[in-house]
């Protein structure tokens, strides 16, 4: 369970929707909730080493910015037993949430996201799409609310699981657990169709047919799986429902969305097999889960991957240095 959870604010009532659910989460685990913003200390510059600053113009936003958080935390903390604290982090939006997470040891960061191009489908903004790429805490990027209405609550009904067959995958399985509750858990597995080419005459159609026989192994295969990992699931959490499905398709981040739209899901959680381009799961496919689902997501980058994504980093710089 999580006992630190960071919520980063940017001074907007679409990101105080994140507080609600992080509360939720801290009171599950008996853990306490960070309020965190970001300041820009180019306002502040000094004539010399013994003197104070000199406030230029705009330096008032780091006063006001301490002052949103003061009053954010006090009109929350009456209705909670949850400790929180507050913390302005030096940098912009992205570097102040990571540069958090270097000083203290969260455990789970929660925030909302709506880009700038308003309140579509793509709905991840920047700053989030900087931190999943970035972090190797679990992000619960929360859907915000387009007009004003009751804040989300933080609990989960339906949480869609996709799952590719390997153990990083599987990595989310117990963040899903301990996000989701006692929720209806879906675990998905998107699998290509298998065909077999009947002449190698491209031109004349058709080509290609569905090889039945082998997909009926496949199919078997993955339902096999997901039943495994159901009975690890349901091992952890036994009040919860556990279904599992298996799906066809050539793009598996559209029926990945297709199914978060069929079971209602109002969770996403999935794992990052990421690159710098942060593409999870299966690939390309994370970009349309994060910007097609209507509901929340739920994102870990595991520690080894990052590894791995240091060491190309490393290699690449060395080889551009010779």
């Amino acid at each position: 369970m999580y006992r630190s959870i960071l919520v980063p604010l940017d001074g907007s009532p679409f990101a105080e929707q994140a507080i609600p659910v992080a509360l939720t989460m801290a009171e599950a685990s008996g853990g306490k909730v960070t309020l965190v913003r970001a300041w820009d200390p180019a306002n502040y510059r000094y004539s010399s080493e013994l003197t104070p600053p000199i406030l230029e113009g705009g330096a008032g936003d780091k006063l006001a910015a301490v002052e949103y958080l003061d009053t954010v935390a006090a009109r929350v903390r009456p209705g909670t037993t949850v400790p929180i604290s507050v913390a302005l982090i030096p940098g912009g939006a992205a570097e102040a949430i990571t540069g958090c997470l270097t000083r203290d040891l969260h455990d789970l960061i929660v925030m909302t996201t709506h880009g700038l191009t308003g309140f579509s489908r793509a709905w991840i903004g920047s700053v989030a799409d900087a931190v999943v790429r970035t972090v190797t805490v679990p992000v619960l990027l929360v859907r915000p609310l387009e007009a004003n209405g009751v804040a989300p609550s933080g609990g989960f009904e339906r949480v869609l699981v996709p799952l590719d067959g390997s153990a990083e995958a599987e990595r989310i399985l117990m963040h899903a657990a301990d996000v989701g509750g006692n929720a209806r858990f879906i675990l998905l597995r998107v699998e290509r169709p298998v065909t077999v080419r009947l002449h190698p005459y491209t031109y004349a159609a058709p080509a290609w047919q569905k090889a039945d026989e082998v997909t009926e192994e496949v199919v078997t295969h993955a339902y096999d799986y997901l039943d495994g990992v159901a009975r690890t699931l349901k091992a952890r959490r036994p009040e919860a429902t556990v279904d599992v499905d298996v799906r066809f398709a050539e793009r598996a981040g559209v029926a990945i969305v297709e199914a978060a739209l069929d079971y209602r899901a109002d969770l996403v959680a999935l794992t990052t097999h990421a690159r710098r381009a942060a593409r999870l799961v299966f690939g390309s496919a994370a970009d349309k889960v994060l910007r097609g689902t209507h509901g929340s997501v739920l994102v870990l980058r595991p520690a080894v991957v990052a590894a791995g994504d240091l060491a190309e980093t490393v290699a690449t710089g060395a080889a551009a240095g010779q």
